[in-house]
């Protein structure tokens, strides 16, 4: 690789990281404003709460331990297993109701305006 396809890209990223902390700054002023739609002259920004889930292995396990599910083990409970014996009715998932872990985010995207 040549020394000015180093040196640009060397430049370039230091660009990108630059735009990205600008990017990142500017919307978290956008998420601050809470959950709606803000108009800009030419764009309009839509910030909405986002809820992932996840299983907490910890308390998931202690109750595939409890129902003796132990075709669920592995080192740590199989996912996959059990979403599956949840599925096929083998397990009531209402069991497992207190290992989700829920995540919120905020996220923001743009909407060309029309004009």
């Amino acid at each position: 690789m040549s020394e000015n396809k180093i040196d640009l890209l060397a430049i370039k990223n230091a660009e990108l990281t630059a735009l990205k902390k600008e990017v990142d700054k500017l919307k978290a002023e956008v998420k601050s404003q809470g959950v709606g739609s803000y108009e800009g002259n030419e764009y309009r920004a839509i910030v909405e709460e986002r809820v992932s889930q996840k299983l907490d292995p910890e308390k998931t396990l202690e109750v595939v331990k409890k129902l003796n599910a132990k075709w669920l083990l592995k080192e740590v409970v199989n996912e996959e297993a059990l979403e599956d014996s949840i599925a096929t009715g083998e397990i009531d998932g209402a069991e497992f109701a207190d290992c989700v872990i829920e995540k919120k985010t905020m996220a923001v995207k743009f909407v060309k305006v029309k004009k």
